[in-house]
């Protein structure tokens, strides 16, 4: 399956933000700003808080007003895509 996205983090792919803290397993994002269109979010929109739980593959945004009411959240199930940027073959041909 092709997509458009770049090799960035899944996050960058998606928004920016200007804090954050968290681990590994669970990240959480305020202050966010889309970059890439998806679902009802469009570039520019803001959102408050976005949590990364990657342990369990979920993405939870929260926001304050405008698209769904306040103090409500989004949730959606994360899942891998992989996209094969080289064959084999040119792998063996590298060593």
């Amino acid at each position: 399956m092709e997509t458009d996205f770049e090799s960035k983090p899944l996050e960058r792919q998606l928004f920016t933000w200007k804090s954050w803290n968290g681990d590994s397993d669970l990240m959480t994002f305020y202050d966010c700003r889309v970059v890439k269109d998806f679902d009802i979010f469009s570039v520019g929109d803001e959102i408050k808080l976005i949590q990364m739980d990657y342990e369990h593959s979920i993405m939870q945004i929260f926001i304050d007003a405008g698209k769904v009411s306040r103090g409500e959240c989004l949730e959606y199930e994360m899942h891998l895509t992989l996209k094969k940027t080289f064959a084999a073959k040119e792998l063996e041909e590298e060593e």
